[in-house]
């Protein structure tokens, strides 16, 4: 998509190229232009442009930050009401410490992900790197809500306070022809572990783990769960209110990418959901 600067800062919507800007001048071009009343910004050709939509924190829920290209570390970090919405992959570091609003990420997203995360959405259509949601919190019942349209790296969910993370596994269908393989003796979809075809091959998933839950689509690898972490089957969807919903928002904002059998699987599972076994499962560890 071809942008060009907007000469009308009182508009209220407002194109930007990001080519040539570095991430300084950039997100003081983004507050201007904010402060002079735009409420919806399209920014193309990115090329990792840090910090964007942080300073924009404060403004009303209707503003909308539209992305293209690549933008850089920490998008939408301490967000605090706007929505931003990227058009392709995003790096490290995405929703960190953010509070309100919702970031849509269109292609994969890096490490850190919602990195202490207290409020909030993020969806991701694709896959997200390690430590997803490493610390995430809540509040009286506020929290964040991620929702990963494919899976993750190793330690996701760490030291996980509070909060929803639902990992959906699109895009890794498990390969019948694969099936016999030993988990992680090479790199195809459909490694197996004790006759378990794996979705999820995640290591150290929820080390730590305290609060909150994580919901995963799909067979996931069980070593190095900790054992103040326990695993419940989802027997049916309408027993899990929020993790229903996170799939009917999920396929709301991705509707056009999902398949057939995308939505196959979105309906039929097998869901679990983790969380930590009583308020304070390690408290005899440090007592």
């Amino acid at each position: 998509m071809n942008m060009v600067d907007s000469t009308d800062t009182v508009a209220a919507e407002v194109s930007i190229n990001a080519d040539g800007y570095r991430t300084r001048e950039l997100n003081a071009l983004l507050l201007g232009h904010v402060r002079a009343g735009a409420r919806r910004l399209r920014v193309g050709g990115l090329t990792g442009q840090r910090y964007l939509g942080t300073n924009l924190s404060g403004f009303d829920h209707l503003l909308r930050l539209e992305l293209y290209g690549t933008p850089g570390n920490d998008l939408g970090a301490f967000l605090d009401g706007p929505e931003i919405e990227v058009m392709g992959n995003a790096q490290d570091g995405v929703g960190n410490t953010m509070n309100r609003g919702r970031i849509i990420v269109h292609g994969h997203a890096g490490d850190i992900l919602a990195m202490s995360a207290r409020g909030g959405e993020i969806f991701v259509r694709g896959n997200i790197g390690y430590r997803g949601c490493l610390h995430m919190k809540e509040y009286e019942g506020h929290g964040p809500l991620v929702v990963i349209g494919g899976t993750a790296q190793d330690f996701f969910g760490e030291y996980m306070a509070g909060g929803t993370a639902v990992l959906l596994g699109l895009g890794h269908y498990p390969n019948p022809t694969r099936a016999g393989h030993h988990f992680r003796g090479d790199a195809g979809d459909g490694q197996s572990r004790g006759g378990v075809v794996l979705v999820h091959r995640i290591l150290y998933l929820a080390t730590g783990m305290h609060g909150g839950r994580i919901y995963i689509r799909g067979e996931f690898d069980r070593r190095g769960l900790a054992p103040q972490v326990e695993v419940v089957p989802v027997s049916d969807l309408s027993t899990e209110p929020i993790l229903k919903q996170a799939i009917q928002q999920f396929s709301t904002i991705f509707e056009g990418s999902l398949t057939d059998r995308d939505r196959e699987l979105l309906a039929g599972g097998p869901y679990y959901r983790l969380q930590p076994r009583g308020t304070r499962p390690y408290g005899k560890m440090y007592a």
